[in-house]
């Protein structure tokens, strides 16, 4: 549910919520470490980064550029991951296309990455849900962010304080230090959901078992005009 204009809160962590935050971490950092070894520079992004997890919390690990999806998926498998399910999403006609790769069965544990160099606005989509670098993960420490609910959380030393953005845009803005207009997309498309639901991707593509990213990406280009063009356009 979408926040309140002038709500907040302050929440103080228990032992319990501690705990599961370095539940999280230790998971995320398990994953994260053989991609940081081979010099991928993973990132974590989402609740695991900003603190304020649940039992539900996803981990959500993303690779900011491209890189070859056999480095990638050889890296991981040699690390014992099993990697079950691969889908390249384009979010919408004008977004690069990515790669996610399910480490379960129900896409709680997964591994992303461009199919092209991102432009600085997509970047700055994982910093406004909160994004922290692997050095990050072993020390605790936490990245303000925004969730689902439009709530800005800002960690504090005892827990965090959570406060509603809308129409406290352009403040998001700076302690996010990223463009007003990225806040204002994402209060608009959030917003939106609530009224009329998940109106889902431009395109989503689970690949077949067998099938690689490479002959994938070909059938897309051949079927999708827009996916071929963020494939092929010059940066």
């Amino acid at each position: 549910m979408i926040c309140r204009p002038g709500e907040w809160r302050g929440v103080i962590y228990n032992k319990d919520r501690i705990d599961l935050l370095k539940k999280f971490r230790r998971e995320a950092i398990k994953i994260s470490k053989p991609l940081y070894l081979r010099g991928l520079n993973p990132y974590v992004y989402g609740s695991v980064a900003r603190g304020d997890v649940n039992p539900n919390s996803d981990i959500d690990i993303i690779i900011l550029r491209y890189v070859s999806p056999f480095l990638i998926e050889s890296t991981l498998e040699s690390y014992g991951f099993e990697i079950r399910n691969k889908v390249i999403i384009q979010a919408t006609p004008y977004n690069t296309p990515k790669v996610y790769y399910w480490l379960d069965d129900y896409g709680k544990k997964v591994v992303s990455y461009p199919l092209k160099k991102l432009t600085s606005n997509e970047i700055s989509f994982y910093r406004f849900g909160g994004m922290i670098d692997y050095n990050s993960l072993g020390s605790l420490r936490r990245v303000p962010g925004v969730d689902k609910r439009l709530m800005l959380i800002q960690p504090t030393n005892d827990g965090h304080i959570e406060t509603c953005i809308i129409g406290r845009e352009g403040w998001a803005s700076k302690i996010l230090s990223i463009p007003e207009s990225i806040v204002n997309e994402r209060v608009y498309m959030l917003s939106k959901r609530e009224i009329y639901g998940r109106t889902g991707v431009f395109l989503e593509y689970t690949l077949s078992p067998g099938e690689d990213i490479a002959m994938a990406i070909k059938y897309l280009k051949n079927r999708n005009r827009y996916f071929r063009e963020a494939i092929e356009k010059i940066q």
